[in-house]
């Protein structure tokens, strides 16, 4: 009798896994399948948060996905941008960008960006060849520019009378290790070879998107931040609009109710004990980088 319970326990937790898988699979199905629309509609694309790999909601290629999914669709009669990012990886938001440039020349749907609370500096880089550019009064724009943050730990380990050992092959392999002393030498090898060019690099395709037949400021590229009007007077933002009014306009333009969300994230039980992903959403990765801030 024993033996027939413990069978059934076990059978029963089997049965219940195996529902379980199954319906992840199913719901998996059916949100993927939900970018597929039947209704004529604005589509609207979500850049929520650091620009980076592991926020879903402003990743680099699954934007140039959505993107693309958007433009194939012919029901999606114009695409709408809705951006909120305090920027982050310069690669994600390249990009963005290259795929943002890419549509606006190829489709003739209208492309326009929301901007929310704020859009900066990476943020802007991948926005910056939209049609359009709105934003709200008290929206946060601008903030163009390239750092990078380094710890040293080096006087912390003296009085800790711990030693750090590097062992590197090449004057510049160990550059900003941060148990060695800081050097000058070092932090002026990372200007001229990585901070400058990005800026210089960063400055020039922001130019050739907003700035083609005006100089701008030089403060626009100071790594200052404008509010709403001040960003439209700086030639960074063409209007001031809600996200809210600029939709329904869309709609009565287009004569559609309907709108829709593209990019949202399929659940994968991956998802939930993804630990490295966790970290970097809250800003706890380890990893060293040079970000567009």
């Amino acid at each position: 009798y024993q033996f027939l319970k413990t069978y059934r326990k076990q059978g029963n937790v089997k049965t219940a896994f195996f529902v379980a898988i199954i319906s992840f699979a199913f719901l998996n199905v059916l949100w993927s399948k939900s970018d597929a629309s039947l209704d004529e509609h604005i589509a609207v694309i979500n850049m929520k948060g650091p620009v980076q790999e592991s926020n879903i909601s402003a990743n680099g290629n699954r934007f140039a996905q959505s993107l693309d999914k958007a433009l194939a669709d012919p029901n999606a009669k114009a695409i709408v941008i809705v951006a909120d990012s305090p920027g982050g990886s310069p690669v994600e938001s390249e990009i963005m960008h290259k795929a943002l440039k890419k549509a606006t020349l190829e489709s003739e749907k209208e492309i326009i960006v929301s901007i929310k609370g704020m859009c900066a500096s990476a943020c802007y880089m991948a926005v910056s060849p939209a049609a359009k550019i709105y934003a709200h009064e008290f929206s946060l724009v601008g903030s163009i520019g390239v750092r990078m943050d380094v710890f040293n730990l080096h006087e912390l380990t003296e009085e800790l009378g711990v030693e750090r050992v590097t062992l590197a092959k090449g004057e510049n392999k160990a550059m900003l290790d941060m148990y060695q002393p800081k050097s000058q030498e070092h932090i002026n090898v990372i200007e001229e070879h990585m901070l400058n060019p990005m800026y210089d690099l960063f400055v020039q395709m922001v130019k050739n998107e907003r700035f083609k037949n005006s100089k701008p400021d030089p403060d626009v590229f100071s790594g200052l931040m404008f509010i709403g009007q001040s960003a439209i007077a700086k030639g960074l933002v063409d209007d001031i609009s809600t996200t809210h009014d600029l939709l329904t306009v869309l709609k009565s333009k287009y004569e559609t109710d309907e709108v829709k969300a593209y990019g949202k994230k399929a659940f994968k039980l991956g998802n939930i004990i993804d630990l490295n992903s966790a970290l970097d959403s809250i800003g706890l990765s380890t990893a060293p980088g040079v970000e567009f801030r």
